[in-house]
């Protein structure tokens, strides 16, 4: 189970624990989205039944019925090549002890040697801090994508419940919410979206191909899927988003105008 998954999942626990209902709905929609798409882990996890689960994903703007192919998001993972995990915080001395190492092992090796070996760590620690920082970016664009999507759809829930709601007032301050918190969730997905794509993750030398080799044999996923599916013009998605939703808006609230009225 990735580190986010599990963090979500627990965090749906620790609400099932203290009783914490207004967040419950909220907190299966992110566990779903995370990557944990049981229903039965889901219900266990918020200690409700199966469909009570049911309903409130769909509350949340998610239909449980079309789960997504495979995990949504990269797994971040810690990484561990030859004790080099990619943070840049501890970089410096990662690569120290790698090449002391390197030279207690080899007492006798030649000065083209350790320049050799020099020169394979610097890829090496060049290409997980690489890899970890473009991991990382498009990991957090795909969790802000979907829950943009999401509260763009919660809209549309939102308005669609006030046909039928019994306090129409409250119901439709639902709706308000839901627009202002739909806003919101555009303009952070195109931040993290325009901040993923200002990382490409170049690999210049065979050096870096091979360390990028080893990266994805331990188990860590392949970037190349995740950076052809992020958005290349994200101001103009997040424009035209935008622009829909105040249309949207506009119309529903002449039409709730005249429903006042009446």
């Amino acid at each position: 189970m990735s580190r986010t998954r599990a963090a979500a999942t627990e965090a749906l626990r620790d609400w099932a624990a203290n009783f914490r209902t207004a967040r419950r709905d909220m907190l299966i929609a992110a566990a779903w989205q995370a990557g944990e798409t049981r229903i039965s882990v889901l219900a266990e996890a918020a200690r409700v039944t199966r469909p009570t689960v049911y309903a409130a994903l769909r509350s949340q703007g998610i239909e449980p019925n079309r789960r997504p192919k495979g995990p949504s998001v990269l797994d971040i993972g810690p990484l561990d090549i030859e004790g080099f995990t990619g943070r840049d915080e501890t970089a410096e001395a990662e690569f120290d002890r790698a090449l002391a190492r390197w030279k207690t092992s080899r007492p006798h090796a030649t000065a083209a040697e350790f320049y050799d070996e020099g020169t394979r760590l610097v890829a090496l620690m060049d290409t997980t801090a690489r890899y970890v920082d473009v991991r990382d970016r498009l990991a957090h664009e795909q969790v802000t994508r979907a829950e943009r999507n999401r509260l763009l759809l919660l809209v549309d829930r939102r308005w669609e419940a006030l046909g039928t709601a019994p306090a129409w007032h409250a119901a439709h301050h639902a709706y308000v919410v839901a627009v202002e918190d739909a806003r919101t969730g555009i303009d952070v997905w195109r931040e993290s979206a325009e901040t993923a794509l200002l990382r490409p993750f170049h690999r210049r030398t065979p050096l870096h191909e091979a360390v990028y080799g080893r990266i994805k044999a331990a188990g860590h996923p392949a970037l190349e899927a995740a950076m052809a599916d992020i958005d290349r013009a994200p101001a103009r998605t997040a424009e035209r988003l935008l622009a829909e939703l105040a249309r949207g808006h506009e119309r529903r609230a002449r039409l709730a105008a005249e429903t006042l009225a009446l």
